[in-house]
Formats: C-alpha cells, structure tokens, sequence
C-alpha cells in the first residue's frame, strides 16, 4: 500500500485529473461528494448506452452475489468439501484471472469489444447453471478458474467502454456511480441469496442466478453493440 501511495504520488497531474484529485471543479470552487454523485447520475440519465452498462452491472452483481453469498455452504453441503477443498474452490477464481489478464490482449485484437462483452456475460449465465447441476468438487475447481478468466475480462472491456464514453470532466463521478451500482448489488444480492437458501435450499440462489441474469442478457443482447462503440463527446 505504501508502494501504491508511492507510485500514485509521481503521476503529474492537469486539467481533469486535477479536479478528481484536490475535490476542485475547474474553477476552482471545491466540490461535495453527494453533488458529484447526482451530477454522476444525472449524466447517466441522460446517456443511453453508459445508462444501461450501469443497469446490466446492477443486475449482474445482485445476482451474482445472491449465488456467492451461500457459496461455502453450498461447497460444504453440496460437494462434500472441507476448509481446503473450499481454499482450492477460491483460488480457482484466481488462478483464472490470472489466464484471462494474460490472453485479454490477443482476445481484444481478434474479437470486436460487444461481442467480448456479449460471450463475458453469457459466461456468467452458464456459471451460475453449471455451479447449480454440479456435484463434483473437481468440476467446482474447473468451473470457478473458467469464471475467474473472463470475470477478469468482463472488468477490464466494461471500464475500457465505459472510459471511452465518458466525458473527463464526468470520469469520476460516474465512476462513484457505478461503484454504487457495484456494491449496492451485491449487498442487495447477499440479502437476497440468503432468504432463498433458507427457503428453498443452498441450491437455489444459483438457479436465481442464472435465471435472472439470463432474462437481463436477452433484454439487453442487441444493445450491446451501441454500449460498445459510444464514444465520449468531450
């Protein structure tokens, strides 16, 4: 951490940059977070594209979360696993991220971006099913490095479409929104997921997973390709 604070210390900074960092605008006047934020969600509102990038990302973490909020009961109660049989579960996800990161270049020269996002976000729908059929932990263990690939990808095209639609001027405070939308869901999710394990079994969130984010991908498939290519009009 002392390292990061280090690095990000040398990082000159002007124009746009300098507003983000001394809490400014550009006249100088400081600034306050909540009014940030609704210039944030305002500017949103009214941009189709990043609009919908915000709801898709809303959805899929509510989701996703409710399916993760009972994921050691299920690898318990499911697979049969123990403390170290859920260790390799997790660094599943890693050892994933770790292929995704590496392949992403070549993955983005030969794919356009809305059809990476496309295959990311049906990735994520088939997860959540195949997470609900399973009963092998070595399958779990597989499953989970396949989610921790494109997890890794997903993140990384989403906030390159993201960028490049977003004026500078705007890049923090949709940023804040969309850490919002991040964190809201998943909290919203883990609620969620925890009331339908208790009702219906640990099984269950998995299923909501998958039927949730499958309804989300199919309203939103063609829109992708328009999320994709917006283009910032600073």
């Amino acid at each position: 951490m002392l390292l990061a604070v280090l690095l990000v210390s040398k990082i000159a900074a002007s124009g746009g940059e300098t507003e983000l960092m001394t809490g400014a605008d550009a006249t100088g006047e400081r600034t306050h977070v909540l009014r940030d934020i609704g210039e944030g969600l305002r500017w949103i509102g009214g941009h189709a594209a990043v609009r919908t990038l915000a709801l898709v990302i809303l959805v899929f973490n509510v989701t996703w979360a409710a399916a993760w909020s009972v994921l050691v009961l299920w690898s318990r109660d499911r697979l049969g696993m123990s403390e170290v049989g859920f260790g390799l579960l997790t660094t599943g996800s890693a050892v994933g991220g770790i292929i995704g990161t590496a392949l992403y270049g070549r993955i983005e020269v030969r794919f356009s971006l809305a059809n990476i996002m496309r295959v990311c976000l049906l990735l994520e729908v088939l997860t959540h099913a195949a997470f609900a059929l399973t009963t092998a932990g070595w399958l779990a263990i597989v499953i989970m490095v396949e989610f921790g690939a494109y997890a890794f990808v997903w993140g990384t095209v989403s906030n390159t479409v993201r960028q490049r639609a977003v004026p500078r001027r705007f890049q923090g405070r949709v940023s804040a929104v969309y850490m919002m939308c991040v964190f809201g869901g998943i909290i919203a999710g883990q609620a969620i997921g925890g009331g339908i394990a208790e009702k219906w079994g640990v099984v269950a969130p998995f299923w909501f997973a998958f039927a949730g984010a499958g309804i989300t991908l199919v309203l939103v498939w063609r829109q992708l390709t328009s999320i994709a290519h917006a283009e910032s009009d600073d």
